[in-house]
């Protein structure tokens, strides 16, 4: 009775082994976030390949998505926004700064950005906005290299040019 009791411990000990060894890989792929392929071309005319995860600094607590909106209102919770969340296939075939940014300053003191820009989508036809934001924010991985962290300032670029989705 004893040695069974061993031997069924020992089998629930090594499944939860196991079992915790499986959770603790998926939650590393898990933590890992996924951003969407973009082409940054900055004021000097050099290209860098990002994935692109953030825009920040955000008044809202997800930087995640590309923040638009036509016009400003007296609080940020009055303006009307055209959001876009950075994953699968977007609808843009890029952004372009088209001046310099209009500052904004909270009631809460906290100062804010927004860069007059053209959207040019896919299909259709562009129109102008105003883009909030202070950074984009992300990945740039190179050829054999491992991935490293790249931030930019939007002040500093020209273009966001996106990659259309991989071909299957």
């Amino acid at each position: 009775m004893t040695l069974r009791r061993t031997s069924m411990a020992l089998a629930l000990a090594v499944a939860g082994v196991c079992l915790g060894s499986a959770s603790g890989d998926q939650q590393g792929k898990a933590e890992e976030k996924k951003g969407i392929v973009a082409e940054v071309q900055d004021q000097n005319n050099e290209r860098i390949k990002l994935e692109l995860r953030e825009i920040g600094p955000s008044y809202k607590p997800d930087s995640s998505v590309l923040r638009f909106t036509k016009q400003l209102a007296p609080t940020l919770d009055e303006v009307a926004w055209f959001e876009i969340a950075l994953q699968g296939d977007l609808n843009l075939r890029e952004i372009r700064v088209a001046d310099e940014p209009l500052k904004f300053k909270a009631p809460d003191g906290k100062q804010y950005f927004f860069y007059p820009v053209v959207i040019v989508p896919k299909k259709g036809t562009t129109s102008s906005w105003l883009w909030h934001g202070e950074t984009l924010s992300g990945v740039v991985r190179g050829e054999g290299k491992a991935p490293r962290p790249f931030s930019i300032a939007i002040k500093d670029v020209k273009v966001v040019r996106f990659a259309p989705p991989p071909q299957s």
